[in-house]
Protein backbone atom coordinates (compact mmCIF):
# COMPACT_ATOMS: atom_id res chain seq x y z
CA UNK A 1 0.00 0.00 0.00
CA UNK A 2 0.98 3.65 -0.35
CA UNK A 3 2.82 6.08 1.90
CA UNK A 4 0.80 9.29 1.67
CA UNK A 5 1.87 12.78 2.65
CA UNK A 6 -1.37 14.68 3.30
CA UNK A 7 -1.53 18.50 3.57
CA UNK A 8 -4.52 20.56 4.72
CA UNK A 9 -5.94 23.08 7.17
CA UNK A 10 -6.52 21.17 10.41
CA UNK A 11 -7.95 23.92 12.61
CA UNK A 12 -10.10 22.03 15.12
CA UNK A 13 -12.08 25.21 15.94
CA UNK A 14 -14.07 24.88 12.76
CA UNK A 15 -12.25 24.22 9.51
CA UNK A 16 -14.29 22.81 6.65
CA UNK A 17 -11.14 21.16 5.38
CA UNK A 18 -10.70 19.32 8.65
CA UNK A 19 -14.23 17.94 8.27
CA UNK A 20 -13.18 16.59 4.88
CA UNK A 21 -9.67 15.47 5.76
CA UNK A 22 -10.29 13.40 8.87
CA UNK A 23 -12.94 11.07 7.36
CA UNK A 24 -10.89 10.71 4.18
CA UNK A 25 -7.66 9.90 6.04
CA UNK A 26 -9.47 7.46 8.35
CA UNK A 27 -10.92 5.70 5.30
CA UNK A 28 -7.55 5.50 3.56
CA UNK A 29 -5.89 4.11 6.70
CA UNK A 30 -8.56 1.41 6.79
CA UNK A 31 -7.57 0.60 3.19
CA UNK A 32 -4.05 -0.09 4.45
CA UNK A 33 -2.30 3.16 3.54
CA UNK A 34 0.19 4.91 5.83
CA UNK A 35 -0.38 8.64 6.27
CA UNK A 36 1.49 11.62 7.67
CA UNK A 37 -0.65 14.78 7.85
CA UNK A 38 0.92 18.24 7.75
CA UNK A 39 -1.76 20.26 9.53
CA UNK A 40 -1.92 24.02 9.02
CA UNK A 41 -3.47 25.80 12.04
CA UNK A 42 -3.22 22.59 14.08
CA UNK A 43 -2.21 23.48 17.66
CA UNK A 44 -0.81 20.09 18.76
CA UNK A 45 -4.08 19.19 20.49
CA UNK A 46 -4.35 15.61 21.71
CA UNK A 47 -5.91 13.27 19.18
CA UNK A 48 -6.45 9.54 18.72
CA UNK A 49 -6.37 9.29 14.93
CA UNK A 50 -4.49 6.32 13.43
CA UNK A 51 -2.15 8.60 11.49
CA UNK A 52 0.63 11.06 12.35
CA UNK A 53 -0.44 14.72 12.56
CA UNK A 54 2.29 17.37 12.49
CA UNK A 55 1.55 21.02 13.27
CA UNK A 56 2.50 23.54 10.57
CA UNK A 57 2.43 27.30 11.18
CA UNK A 58 3.18 28.60 7.68
CA UNK A 59 3.48 27.41 4.09
CA UNK A 60 7.24 27.95 4.37
CA UNK A 61 7.25 25.26 7.09
CA UNK A 62 5.10 23.02 4.90
CA UNK A 63 7.57 23.37 2.02
CA UNK A 64 10.49 22.46 4.27
CA UNK A 65 8.61 19.49 5.74
CA UNK A 66 7.69 18.22 2.27
CA UNK A 67 11.34 18.42 1.20
CA UNK A 68 12.63 16.64 4.31
CA UNK A 69 10.00 13.93 4.32
CA UNK A 70 10.61 13.20 0.66
CA UNK A 71 14.27 12.57 1.52
CA UNK A 72 13.74 10.66 4.76
CA UNK A 73 10.31 8.99 4.59
CA UNK A 74 9.98 8.72 0.79
CA UNK A 75 6.20 9.08 0.34
CA UNK A 76 4.60 7.61 -2.77
CA UNK A 77 2.37 10.63 -3.36
CA UNK A 78 1.00 13.87 -1.94
CA UNK A 79 -2.67 14.61 -1.33
CA UNK A 80 -3.58 18.20 -0.45
CA UNK A 81 -6.99 19.66 0.41
CA UNK A 82 -6.72 23.45 0.15
CA UNK A 83 -7.98 26.53 -1.66
CA UNK A 84 -6.51 26.83 -5.16
CA UNK A 85 -4.04 29.67 -4.35
CA UNK A 86 -2.61 27.58 -1.50
CA UNK A 87 -2.20 24.62 -3.85
CA UNK A 88 -0.08 26.95 -5.98
CA UNK A 89 2.33 27.52 -3.08
CA UNK A 90 2.69 23.79 -2.41
CA UNK A 91 3.04 22.87 -6.08
CA UNK A 92 5.91 25.32 -6.53
CA UNK A 93 7.80 23.47 -3.80
CA UNK A 94 6.86 20.05 -5.19
CA UNK A 95 7.93 20.95 -8.72
CA UNK A 96 11.22 22.35 -7.45
CA UNK A 97 11.95 19.08 -5.63
CA UNK A 98 12.93 16.47 -8.18
CA UNK A 99 12.20 13.75 -9.08
CA UNK A 100 8.51 14.42 -9.62
CA UNK A 101 5.96 12.98 -7.20
CA UNK A 102 2.24 12.38 -7.90
CA UNK A 103 0.06 15.17 -6.50
CA UNK A 104 -3.70 14.84 -5.86
CA UNK A 105 -5.49 18.13 -5.21
CA UNK A 106 -8.87 18.48 -3.45
CA UNK A 107 -10.34 21.97 -3.71
CA UNK A 108 -13.50 24.09 -3.95
CA UNK A 109 -14.57 26.24 -6.88
CA UNK A 110 -16.66 28.89 -5.17
CA UNK A 111 -17.86 30.87 -8.17
CA UNK A 112 -17.95 30.92 -11.93
CA UNK A 113 -16.17 31.09 -14.24
CA UNK A 114 -12.95 29.40 -13.10
CA UNK A 115 -10.24 31.93 -13.99
CA UNK A 116 -7.58 30.73 -16.42
CA UNK A 117 -4.70 31.41 -14.01
CA UNK A 118 -6.27 29.04 -11.50
CA UNK A 119 -7.03 26.48 -14.21
CA UNK A 120 -3.33 26.44 -15.08
CA UNK A 121 -2.47 25.75 -11.43
CA UNK A 122 -4.85 22.79 -11.40
CA UNK A 123 -3.39 21.42 -14.64
CA UNK A 124 -0.07 20.82 -12.82
CA UNK A 125 -1.74 18.21 -10.58
CA UNK A 126 -1.76 14.49 -11.26
CA UNK A 127 -5.42 14.33 -10.17
CA UNK A 128 -7.90 17.16 -9.64
CA UNK A 129 -10.91 16.73 -7.33
CA UNK A 130 -13.54 19.47 -6.98
CA UNK A 131 -15.82 19.14 -3.95
CA UNK A 132 -19.01 19.95 -5.88
CA UNK A 133 -20.45 18.98 -9.24
CA UNK A 134 -20.68 22.71 -9.96
CA UNK A 135 -16.93 23.04 -9.43
CA UNK A 136 -16.22 19.95 -11.50
CA UNK A 137 -18.22 21.38 -14.40
CA UNK A 138 -16.45 24.75 -14.17
CA UNK A 139 -13.07 23.00 -14.28
CA UNK A 140 -14.00 21.00 -17.33
CA UNK A 141 -15.15 24.14 -19.16
CA UNK A 142 -11.55 25.38 -18.85
CA UNK A 143 -10.00 22.10 -19.96
CA UNK A 144 -9.19 20.78 -16.46
CA UNK A 145 -10.37 17.17 -16.34
CA UNK A 146 -11.42 17.27 -12.70
CA UNK A 147 -13.51 14.64 -10.97
CA UNK A 148 -16.25 15.24 -8.42
CA UNK A 149 -15.10 14.49 -4.87
CA UNK A 150 -18.49 13.88 -3.25
CA UNK A 151 -18.09 15.02 0.34
CA UNK A 152 -19.83 12.62 2.70
CA UNK A 153 -21.65 13.24 5.95
CA UNK A 154 -22.06 11.06 9.01
CA UNK A 155 -25.84 10.71 9.26
CA UNK A 156 -25.55 8.70 12.46
CA UNK A 157 -24.04 11.70 14.26
CA UNK A 158 -25.92 14.33 12.27
CA UNK A 159 -29.49 13.15 12.81
CA UNK A 160 -32.91 14.68 13.47
CA UNK A 161 -33.76 15.12 17.16
CA UNK A 162 -36.71 13.33 18.68
CA UNK A 163 -39.60 15.63 19.70
CA UNK A 164 -38.65 15.04 23.34
CA UNK A 165 -34.99 15.96 22.71
CA UNK A 166 -35.96 19.08 20.82
CA UNK A 167 -38.32 20.30 23.54
CA UNK A 168 -35.79 19.63 26.29
CA UNK A 169 -33.02 21.44 24.43
CA UNK A 170 -35.22 24.46 23.68
CA UNK A 171 -36.39 24.63 27.30
CA UNK A 172 -32.80 24.43 28.55
CA UNK A 173 -31.79 27.25 26.19
CA UNK A 174 -34.62 29.44 27.45
CA UNK A 175 -36.74 29.52 24.29
CA UNK A 176 -40.53 29.51 24.33
CA UNK A 177 -42.67 27.11 22.32
CA UNK A 178 -43.89 29.92 20.04
CA UNK A 179 -40.36 31.18 19.24
CA UNK A 180 -39.27 30.71 15.64
CA UNK A 181 -35.50 30.22 15.49
CA UNK A 182 -33.51 30.80 12.31
CA UNK A 183 -29.95 29.43 12.40
CA UNK A 184 -26.90 30.42 10.35
CA UNK A 185 -23.54 28.67 10.67
CA UNK A 186 -20.99 30.68 8.69
CA UNK A 187 -17.60 32.31 9.12
CA UNK A 188 -17.52 36.07 9.63
CA UNK A 189 -16.01 36.95 6.25
CA UNK A 190 -16.86 38.60 2.94
CA UNK A 191 -18.26 35.63 1.06
CA UNK A 192 -20.79 34.62 3.73
CA UNK A 193 -22.71 37.93 3.38
CA UNK A 194 -23.62 38.24 7.06
CA UNK A 195 -24.62 41.85 6.44
CA UNK A 196 -27.31 40.60 4.05
CA UNK A 197 -28.29 37.98 6.62
CA UNK A 198 -28.88 40.70 9.24
CA UNK A 199 -30.89 42.83 6.81
CA UNK A 200 -32.97 39.78 5.87
CA UNK A 201 -33.76 38.98 9.50
CA UNK A 202 -34.68 42.64 10.07
CA UNK A 203 -37.17 42.40 7.19
CA UNK A 204 -38.47 39.00 8.29
CA UNK A 205 -39.26 40.07 11.86
CA UNK A 206 -41.83 42.55 10.47
CA UNK A 207 -44.10 39.65 9.50
CA UNK A 208 -42.89 36.72 11.63
CA UNK A 209 -43.88 36.96 15.32
CA UNK A 210 -41.44 35.65 17.96
CA UNK A 211 -38.54 35.48 15.50
CA UNK A 212 -35.09 34.68 16.95
CA UNK A 213 -31.78 34.57 15.08
CA UNK A 214 -28.92 32.27 16.15
CA UNK A 215 -25.52 32.72 14.51
CA UNK A 216 -22.49 30.44 14.89
CA UNK A 217 -19.45 32.31 13.60
CA UNK A 218 -16.10 33.90 14.47
CA UNK A 219 -17.35 37.08 16.09
CA UNK A 220 -13.94 38.71 16.43
CA UNK A 221 -12.51 37.89 13.02
CA UNK A 222 -10.45 40.98 12.11
CA UNK A 223 -11.58 40.72 8.48
CA UNK A 224 -15.28 40.42 9.32
CA UNK A 225 -18.11 42.58 10.60
CA UNK A 226 -18.33 44.07 14.06
CA UNK A 227 -21.47 42.03 14.43
CA UNK A 228 -23.06 43.52 17.52
CA UNK A 229 -22.52 47.04 16.22
CA UNK A 230 -24.06 46.02 12.90
CA UNK A 231 -27.04 44.45 14.65
CA UNK A 232 -27.61 47.68 16.61
CA UNK A 233 -27.75 49.95 13.57
CA UNK A 234 -31.03 51.89 13.33
CA UNK A 235 -31.90 50.43 9.93
CA UNK A 236 -31.28 46.82 11.13
CA UNK A 237 -32.00 46.75 14.88
CA UNK A 238 -32.00 43.01 15.53
CA UNK A 239 -29.74 43.12 18.60
CA UNK A 240 -32.64 42.09 20.84
CA UNK A 241 -33.30 38.83 18.92
CA UNK A 242 -29.70 37.98 18.00
CA UNK A 243 -27.76 35.15 19.70
CA UNK A 244 -24.08 34.84 18.70
CA UNK A 245 -22.11 31.67 19.41
CA UNK A 246 -18.39 31.23 18.74
CA UNK A 247 -17.48 28.48 16.33
CA UNK A 248 -15.25 25.67 17.54
CA UNK A 249 -17.77 24.34 20.07
CA UNK A 250 -17.88 20.61 20.75
CA UNK A 251 -19.99 18.52 18.39
CA UNK A 252 -22.82 17.82 20.85
CA UNK A 253 -23.42 21.53 21.42
CA UNK A 254 -23.27 22.33 17.71
CA UNK A 255 -25.74 19.55 16.93
CA UNK A 256 -28.06 20.95 19.61
CA UNK A 257 -27.99 24.33 17.82
CA UNK A 258 -29.40 22.67 14.72
CA UNK A 259 -31.80 20.58 16.80
CA UNK A 260 -33.55 23.57 18.40
CA UNK A 261 -33.81 25.62 15.19
CA UNK A 262 -36.85 25.88 12.92
CA UNK A 263 -35.00 26.80 9.71
CA UNK A 264 -31.45 27.15 8.37
CA UNK A 265 -30.41 30.24 6.39
CA UNK A 266 -27.25 30.64 4.28
CA UNK A 267 -27.17 33.86 2.21
CA UNK A 268 -23.61 33.37 0.90
CA UNK A 269 -22.51 35.13 -2.28
CA UNK A 270 -20.86 31.87 -3.41
CA UNK A 271 -20.01 28.46 -1.94
CA UNK A 272 -17.65 25.71 -3.02
CA UNK A 273 -20.11 23.30 -1.38
CA UNK A 274 -21.82 24.49 1.82
CA UNK A 275 -21.11 21.88 4.51
CA UNK A 276 -23.48 23.52 7.06
CA UNK A 277 -26.31 22.98 4.58
CA UNK A 278 -25.57 19.24 4.54
CA UNK A 279 -25.54 19.24 8.34
CA UNK A 280 -28.85 21.09 8.52
CA UNK A 281 -30.44 18.76 5.97
CA UNK A 282 -29.26 15.74 7.96
CA UNK A 283 -30.81 17.15 11.15
CA UNK A 284 -34.14 17.67 9.38
CA UNK A 285 -34.14 21.46 9.04
CA UNK A 286 -35.76 23.17 6.04
CA UNK A 287 -33.03 25.21 4.37
CA UNK A 288 -32.99 28.59 2.62
CA UNK A 289 -29.92 29.63 0.59
CA UNK A 290 -28.75 31.65 -2.39
CA UNK A 291 -29.43 30.02 -5.75
CA UNK A 292 -25.85 29.78 -6.96
CA UNK A 293 -22.72 27.60 -7.10
CA UNK A 294 -22.51 24.61 -4.72
CA UNK A 295 -25.66 25.60 -2.81
CA UNK A 296 -27.87 25.14 -5.87
CA UNK A 297 -27.01 21.48 -6.31
CA UNK A 298 -27.60 20.69 -2.63
CA UNK A 299 -31.08 22.25 -2.44
CA UNK A 300 -32.34 21.66 -5.98
CA UNK A 301 -35.15 19.23 -6.84
CA UNK A 302 -37.28 20.39 -3.92
CA UNK A 303 -34.71 19.76 -1.17
CA UNK A 304 -34.83 23.40 0.01
CA UNK A 305 -35.67 26.98 -0.88
CA UNK A 306 -33.28 28.74 -3.27
CA UNK A 307 -33.38 32.54 -3.41
CA UNK A 308 -32.97 34.11 -6.84
CA UNK A 309 -30.02 36.56 -6.80
CA UNK A 310 -30.86 40.22 -7.31
CA UNK A 311 -27.63 40.85 -9.21
CA UNK A 312 -24.31 39.22 -10.10
CA UNK A 313 -20.90 40.88 -10.19
CA UNK A 314 -17.25 39.78 -10.59
CA UNK A 315 -15.27 40.13 -7.38
CA UNK A 316 -11.56 40.19 -6.59
CA UNK A 317 -12.26 37.82 -3.68
CA UNK A 318 -12.36 34.49 -5.46
CA UNK A 319 -11.64 35.90 -8.93
CA UNK A 320 -15.16 34.94 -9.97
CA UNK A 321 -18.79 35.99 -9.84
CA UNK A 322 -20.56 36.78 -6.58
CA UNK A 323 -24.34 36.47 -6.27
CA UNK A 324 -26.24 38.98 -4.12
CA UNK A 325 -29.75 38.32 -2.83
CA UNK A 326 -32.25 40.99 -1.84
CA UNK A 327 -33.16 40.99 1.88
CA UNK A 328 -36.87 41.25 1.07
CA UNK A 329 -36.69 38.09 -1.07
CA UNK A 330 -34.93 36.23 1.73
CA UNK A 331 -37.54 37.46 4.23
CA UNK A 332 -40.35 36.16 2.01
CA UNK A 333 -38.67 32.73 1.85
CA UNK A 334 -38.16 32.62 5.60
CA UNK A 335 -41.78 33.55 6.19
CA UNK A 336 -42.87 30.77 3.85
CA UNK A 337 -40.64 28.23 5.59
CA UNK A 338 -41.57 29.18 9.15
CA UNK A 339 -45.33 29.42 8.64
CA UNK A 340 -45.85 25.90 7.28
CA UNK A 341 -44.65 22.33 7.63
CA UNK A 342 -42.52 20.84 4.88
CA UNK A 343 -42.43 17.06 5.43
CA UNK A 344 -41.68 16.12 1.81
CA UNK A 345 -38.87 18.65 1.49
CA UNK A 346 -37.30 17.48 4.75
CA UNK A 347 -37.59 13.82 3.74
CA UNK A 348 -36.11 14.43 0.29
CA UNK A 349 -33.21 16.27 1.91
CA UNK A 350 -32.67 13.42 4.39
CA UNK A 351 -32.67 10.85 1.59
CA UNK A 352 -30.15 12.94 -0.31
CA UNK A 353 -27.64 13.29 2.54
CA UNK A 354 -28.00 9.66 3.58
CA UNK A 355 -26.88 8.66 0.09
CA UNK A 356 -23.68 10.71 0.47
CA UNK A 357 -21.60 8.00 2.13
CA UNK A 358 -17.93 8.67 2.87
CA UNK A 359 -17.22 5.27 1.35
CA UNK A 360 -17.77 6.75 -2.13
CA UNK A 361 -14.90 9.29 -2.12
CA UNK A 362 -12.63 6.97 -0.10
CA UNK A 363 -13.02 4.21 -2.70
CA UNK A 364 -12.45 6.70 -5.52
CA UNK A 365 -9.21 8.06 -4.03
CA UNK A 366 -8.02 4.57 -3.08
CA UNK A 367 -8.45 3.36 -6.66
CA UNK A 368 -6.66 6.43 -8.04
CA UNK A 369 -3.76 5.85 -5.62
CA UNK A 370 -3.36 2.24 -6.68
CA UNK A 371 -3.59 3.12 -10.38
CA UNK A 372 -1.05 5.94 -9.98
CA UNK A 373 1.67 4.12 -8.02
CA UNK A 374 1.30 0.83 -9.88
Amino acid sequence: MAKILYISDMDITGSGYMNISIPLCLGLVEKGHEIIVLGLAYKNSEHHFPFKLVAMKTFIEVGAAVHNLRLLWKPDLIIAALDIPWHDLILRQVIRDQPAIPYFGIFPVEGDPLCMDWAMILMQMTKQYAISQFGTDECQKQGVMAEHFQVGIDTVAWRPPTPEERKALRDAAGFEEEDRIVLTVADNQERKALGIAFQSIAEARKTIPHLKYALVTRENNTQGFKLRSLASRDDIAIHDILYIFERGMEFKKLWSMYAIADAFFLPSKAEGLGMPLLEAMAVGLPCVATNCSGMSELLSDGRGYLIKPEFVYPDVFGNANRYMIAPWRAAECLELVLNAKHPQMVQDALDYVQARSWQIPVDMIDKAIKDTIK
